[in-house]
Parts: C-alpha cells; structure tokens; sequence
C-alpha cells in the first residue's frame, strides 16, 4: 500500500511539472530580414511572416528587445522575430 502512496504522488509532481513546463515554454525565434512595403507596419509584417496561432504582442516585445523600432519607411530593411517550426 505505501508503494502504491509514493508512485501515486511521483505521477502526480511527474504530471504538475509536464504541465508547467509545457505552459511555460517560450517559442524558439529567430530573425528574418524584410523589406518595408509602403503600407507595411511592425505589426502586419510581424503578423504576415508568422503562424496565425503565435502571440503577437510577444513577438513585438521579442522585436523592441532585439533593438527594433516603430518608425519604419518604406523600402527600409528590418529584422523582424519569426517562430522557428
């Protein structure tokens, strides 16, 4: 009976760390270089280079992090944060 006790409570901590591991776990970014179109902004070029399932206010945070900035021009060359699948 005790055994059975202690390999119910190791499945359990096994279970609550897999859940808060898996809850926790950022994407894997990498950054693509882009070219601004005339009618581009951070956002849609963030959001048209990425899954639709990704967070975009992350990805933003991820841009300003990497040194991007909300004033873009057209024509202008930008890094912008992609999930790696």
């Amino acid at each position: 009976m005790k055994s059975l006790t202690n390999i119910t409570i190791a499945l359990i901590v096994a279970i609550v760390v897999c859940i808060f591991t898996a809850c926790s776990s950022e994407p894997s970014v990498t950054y693509k270089k882009v070219v601004v179109g005339p009618t581009d902004t951070v956002w849609s070029l963030i959001k048209d280079n990425n899954d639709e399932s990704i967070d975009i206010q992350y990805m933003l945070f991820e841009y300003k992090q990497h040194g991007g900035s909300n004033y873009i021009r057209a024509g202008e060359k930008i890094e912008i944060p992609v999930v790696v699948k």
